[in-house]
C-alpha cells in the first residue's frame, strides 16, 4: 500500500483543471475518454504499468478526484459498505447491488466500472470518502482466481450481527 500512496502523490499534485477533467471521466474506461483526459491521466500514471491495467488505474484516479486530495477520514470502500449496510436506513437493494458487484468481473467493456461508480456515488452522497489507494489495490486483484479480494470484502462487510444477506433467488 505504501507504493500506491506514492503513486497517488502525482495525482494529488495535479493542477485543479486536471483533477476536474479526470473527475468528469469517473466511471469511464481510458479508451472512452477524450484526448485532454488521456493527457492528464498519462501525465500522472506511474511508469511501467502494463497496458492491460491502465483502465483500473484510470478508474481509481478518476474516483480519487471526486474528493479533495487532502480530504480526511478516507476509508476502504468495503468498510464504508459495512457501515451503510448496518445503518438502520439500509435497504435490501443496497445489499443486492453489493452482491452483484462482487459477483462481477472487471471487464473491458466498462460494465463493472459503471456498477462500481453507482455504489461510489451513493457512498459520496452519504458523506463518506473512499480511500482510492485501497480501491486500486482491490481493482488490481479483482479477477484473481482465488477471489481473495471478494473474500476480504465479504469478511469486512459481513462482520456484523445485524447483517441479513438475502439469497440471490429472492
Amino acid at each position: 500500500m505504501k507504493n500506491l500512496q506514492n503513486d497517488f502523490k502525482a495525482l494529488h499534485a495535479l493542477e485543479p483543471r486536471g483533477r476536474i477533467v479526470l473527475r468528469h471521466s469517473a466511471g469511464k474506461m481510458v479508451s472512452m475518454s477524450d484526448a485532454e483526459t488521456m493527457m492528464y491521466f498519462y501525465r500522472v500514471l506511474p511508469q511501467g504499468i502494463p497496458d492491460y491495467l491502465h483502465d483500473r488505474w484510470f478508474f481509481a484516479f478518476c474516483i480519487d478526484c471526486l474528493w479533495e486530495p487532502d480530504q480526511a477520514n478516507k476509508k476502504p470502500l468495503e468498510s464504508i459498505l459495512s457501515e451503510l449496510i448496518n445503518d438502520s436506513e439500509s435497504t435490501a437493494s443496497l445489499q443486492k447491488r453489493i452482491i452483484s458487484l462482487m459477483d462481477s468481473k472487471w471487464d473491458e467493456d466498462g460494465y463493472f466500472a459503471v456498477k462500481m461508480l453507482r455504489i461510489i456515488k451513493l457512498v459520496k452522497q452519504k458523506g463518506y470518502a473512499v480511500n482510492s489507494e485501497s480501491l486500486l489495490q482491490s481493482f488490481l486483484h479483482w479477477n484473481d482466481e482465488s477471489h481473495w479480494i471478494q473474500k476480504k470484502w465479504a469478511s469486512a462487510i459481513c462482520h456484523s450481527e445485524n447483517i441479513n444477506i438475502e439469497s440471490k433467488g429472492e
